[in-house]
């Protein structure tokens, strides 16, 4: 999420990550759904607001 965060796309996560970029945007999908956020950046800002990430 912090990734996301930082505007990387599934694919510079999952190189950072070495996994694929199908399981980074499933890993996001399920973030998304567990928030109730409507897009990744409303996922973001939420997750923040929860303090469940950190800025910085």
């Amino acid at each position: 999420m912090i990734e996301s965060a930082r505007g990387k796309t599934t694919s510079e996560i999952g190189q950072a990550l070495q996994i694929s970029e199908r399981t980074v945007a499933f890993h996001l999908s399920n973030v998304r759904r567990k928030l109730g956020a409507a897009n990744s950046r409303h996922a973001v800002t939420k997750a923040f607001s929860l303090k469940l990430i950190a800025a910085g």
